[in-house]
């Protein structure tokens, strides 16, 4: 089954401007490059109909070798469609002798206007099998962290090593006032799981990833309550259904920052799977959840919010640490 990995970050620019960045080679070779790699292009026709051929070379390969060789990757990149302003869609070829990088990725770069600036969006479809999920997150964001430095010099210093995503959106500024200004909020995360699929909710109303899946069910922990007791609670409050502590089966504990620097965006989340509940699932506060459905697990949504869907990913596919960074 062909793979979908998306991206997003909100930058602080006009989305003429951020256009403007992501079509002229210069720009493209500053912030393109994930960390720890240089660009350079052997050809440039970025229009529709167009093409370029990129090289990006490591500085360091050792642990992390290349697709054409030991040291860089290259890729062929045809131009489907551009829409100034918009979008760009590209059909990407990589040079490699092994056939775990074969077949054409396609690659789509969209920008949407906020109050706050532009939402820019990667979402790559028909990944290749051998570009690991947590690999490309981590490039993606890369990339997209480097992008909102190239319009707020500093913006990258909040997300030294960014792994494997980040923070597309900020809080709301009413929210975020109401946190404090030091505080490590803590939430917990529960997954209910049937056999080979897992419910989940779409948020809406909230101005908080609105339109996107997450989790079955998750909230802060409230003061003098366990994270456990928390997870118990959220569960019950938002699905209606019982769970006992015993039957939380622990996934990880996340320790997640944004390249906002607020602190309302440094988090301690922890996830749950849980396969034992009393009770039937339905949305309990429709004020922030608009549907409930369930999903195989191996065919999980696009727009399912992106520290969620790592820690789901993770548990999916085994070998996820019992403790995480994300977005450092």
């Amino acid at each position: 089954m062909s793979r979908t990995d998306l991206a997003s970050l909100l930058i602080h620019a006009d989305r003429e401007a951020v256009f403007a960045a992501l079509v002229d080679p210069d720009a493209l070779l500053a912030w393109l490059p994930p960390k720890g790699m240089r660009g350079r292009f052997e050809r440039f026709d970025l229009r529709d109909g167009g093409s370029y051929r990129l090289v990006l070379t490591y500085d360091d390969a050792a642990g992390a070798p290349g697709k054409s060789d030991a040291t860089s990757d290259v890729a062929e990149v045809r131009i489907a469609r551009v829409v100034p302003g918009e979008l760009i869609e590209q059909l990407v070829d990589f040079e490699s002798d092994d056939p775990a990088f074969g077949g054409r990725m396609r690659m789509a770069w969209s920008l949407r206007s906020t109050p706050e600036g532009t939402l820019v969006e990667f979402a790559a479809r028909d990944v290749p099998d051998g570009v690991r999920a947590r690999d490309h997150a981590e490039g993606l964001t890369s990339s997209l962290v480097n992008l909102a430095a190239h319009f707020e010099p500093g913006a990258a210093a909040h997300v030294p090593e960014p792994d494997p995503g980040d923070e597309p959106q900020s809080y709301p500024a009413e929210y975020a006032a109401a946190h404090g200004s030091f505080a490590l909020i803590p939430a917990a995360y529960v997954f209910l799981v049937d056999g080979d699929r897992v419910l989940l909710q779409q948020r809406e109303g909230t101005g908080y990833y609105d339109g996107w899946w997450a989790a079955s069910a998750a909230g802060h922990v409230d003061p003098g309550e366990s994270v456990l007791a928390g997870a118990v609670r959220e569960t019950l409050e938002e699905l209606g259904v019982e769970v006992d502590e015993g039957d939380l089966e622990p996934v990880t504990a996340m320790h997640r920052t944004a390249p906002t620097g607020r602190p309302v965006d440094q988090r301690l989340d922890v996830f749950f799977v849980t396969r034992a509940w009393r009770g039937i699932p339905a949305l309990q506060e429709p004020d922030k959840a608009s549907a409930l459905e369930w999903f195989a697990l191996d065919a999980l949504p696009e727009r399912l919010v992106h520290h969620e869907r790592y820690a789901l990913e993770g548990w999916r596919d085994g070998g996820l640490p019992a403790v995480t960074a994300f977005g450092f």
